[in-house]
């Protein structure tokens, strides 16, 4: 395989992570109650911290081990730490070891940890049908140093919503600014499933996140990076104050989760002192700096038609002949929308694929070899019936009726187009648009509602199971959980393949690292074993990769010692 960036930064991929806990509970035996951090041997302020350090967060009730705790930590700047995590599950205790670099100053935080337990006293988060959830509803932070002292000034103001949803200006520093937010946060969450919630931005300012970014770094060409030097949380009424910053240029920067659990960013601001929409830097020197106002934007939401022409243009400037062949939604909404498409194209000459992730404001495009059988598939004539028009459909004909029997925002939808090679599909034509509600992971019984509608005229199809060729059985493509698991030493992993097909089965950590690839070849369908040798591993949270052709699973795997 090769696989070549093109360009930098990626499209807006605020994904959530793969252990959705409250996804698995219905809505009539949820009860919520807050999670809160009892006490930490880290203190907001503490200066002198070593190079090799650990710290520990005790919460006010036990994390079982099917706790979404290592997701809801960051350490910033991140590309000067290096973080592992020590979970005891049963405790109250999270335990993470840090590398540090020298005369740095560091935010961390911690948002969005969730466990759960049944009213059967059975620990964990997937044990319907009646469980309490307990959340960290906001932002607990700190600030602290390996200099020997902090700095002694305070950077206080306010965050509001506001009503601008457009882009900036392509030349602007606020796009500029916001593509330095993008890359930052896509470079976090990059190997974790699409977010299941919607990002549209709610009345919680206190879910919100200020950064002053480091003056130095923000817009110069040779040294551009995200390198937060202090942070704060908002409060209910967006208030927010960072204490311990040192004298120097800053640029500050909210950014607002949509979700309860810390893993889409829906809205975004910055410092705009003299109203004119684009980002300005505070000066910090000799006293304390008030009275900032940062306007939060709500990220554009997309059709599925509004990027495909620029997207076709750049597969075009890499291949003549691209051809498009799948669209797919990385976060689908009910209305049709999403912040993300996918747009997968194929050269015939090349034998390659090239991969468009847009957003409405930037593309990022991937190249890789076509797996056997590509090319004999129908591509996708433009333009098609759009998106909005297809959801519209399924929503009135039982799917917004599926939706409601859960909780909101928790209902898997996979939106995608093409001539796409599922084991329950029309009979014609061969290029479809594909919509699919599932009910949320964990809950029992497991149940999906499907569409099928035809990709030009959006007519609706009857799907059915499609015949397989001799000897070959047709089979969804699954990825099971490692047995045992959590995984301690060496732990099986087995998945299906849905036919005979290029598989590739990869370990990343939270950060998106490749870890380790556990297959690399051709397979029949069927199902398939294979061993994961963990025990070099640092404790904490990884995530399992499949793909086979088009298709892909993931799945979220906690090591142990």
């Amino acid at each position: 395989m090769r696989s070549i960036r093109i360009s930098s930064p990626a499209a807006l991929l605020f994904f959530l992570t793969a252990v959705l806990a409250p996804a698995s509970l219905r809505a009539q035996t949820i009860s919520s109650t807050e999670l809160k951090i009892s006490s930490a041997t880290l203190q907001d302020g503490q200066a002198g911290v070593p190079l090799s350090a650990a710290f520990e967060f005790t919460f006010d009730r036990n994390l079982p081990f099917s706790s979404r705790f290592n997701l809801g930590f960051h350490f910033e700047p991140r590309r000067l730490v290096a973080r592992d995590s020590a979970f005891f599950g049963g405790t109250r205790t999270v335990r993470f070891r840090l590398q540090h670099q020298p005369n740095t100053d560091y935010i961390a935080y911690a948002f969005g940890v969730l466990t759960c337990e049944d009213s059967r006293r059975q620990t964990g988060c997937f044990n319907p049908p009646a469980s309490t959830l307990y959340l960290q509803k906001r932002p607990v932070v700190y600030n602290y140093s390996t200099v020997a002292s902090m700095g002694t000034r305070d950077v206080s103001g306010t965050v509001t919503f506001g009503n601008v949803s457009q882009p900036p200006a392509k030349a602007s520093r606020a796009a500029s600014l916001q593509d330095l937010v993008e890359a930052a946060y896509t470079d976090l969450w990059r190997t974790a499933p699409p977010p299941l919630l919607s990002t549209a931005a709610t009345d919680s300012l206190a879910r919100t996140m200020v950064f002053l970014l480091d003056g130095r770094t923000v817009f110069n060409q040779n040294a551009t990076a995200w390198l937060p030097r202090a942070g704060a949380a908002a409060n209910t009424n967006g208030a927010f104050t960072m204490n311990h910053v040192r004298d120097g240029v800053y640029w500050p920067v909210a950014l607002h989760f949509a979700d309860r659990f810390g893993q889409t960013i829906g809205r975004w601001g910055y410092h705009d002192a003299n109203g004119d929409f684009e980002p300005d830097s505070v000066v910090v020197s000799g006293g304390n700096v008030t009275g900032l106002k940062m306007v939060l934007m709500q990220n554009e939401r997309i059709l599925a038609r509004s990027l495909e022409p620029t997207a076709r243009l750049r597969a075009r400037r890499l291949f003549a002949d691209a051809e498009l062949l799948t669209v797919t939604a990385l976060d689908a909404q009910p209305d049709g929308t999403a912040a993300l498409w996918r747009y997968t194209y194929y050269s015939p000459a090349q034998d390659s694929l090239v991969t468009i992730d847009g957003s409405g404001f930037s593309t990022a495009a991937y190249v890789e070899d076509a797996l056997r059988g590509i090319g004999t598939r129908l591509t996708v004539t433009t333009p098609f019936v759009n998106s909005d028009l297809v959801l519209q459909e399924a929503e009135s004909n039982g799917g917004a009726d599926f939706r409601s029997s859960y909780p909101t925002g928790t209902t898997p939808l996979t939106v995608q187009l093409g001539d796409l090679n599922l084991p329950f599909r029309p009979a014609a034509p061969s290029r479809f648009w594909h919509v699919r509600y599932e009910s949320p992971p964990g809950v029992e019984p497991a149940r999906s509602l499907e569409f099928f509608f035809d990709a030009e005229t959006g007519q609706r199809l009857t799907g059915q199971p499609v015949a397989a060729t001799p000897g070959e059985v047709l089979l969804p493509l699954v990825l099971g959980l490692p047995s045992p698991h959590p995984a301690q030493g060496t732990t099986r992993v087995t998945y299906t393949l849905p036919t005979g097909a290029l598989a590739r089965l990869n370990v990343y950590d939270v950060l998106g690292r490749h870890v380790i690839t556990l297959v690399d070849e051709r397979q029949a369908a069927g199902t398939h074993t294979t061993s994961w040798d963990a025990s070099d591993l640092a404790p904490g949270t990884y995530l399992l990769r499949l793909q086979a052709g088009l298709q892909s699973a993931q799945r979220a795997v906690v090591v142990v010692r």
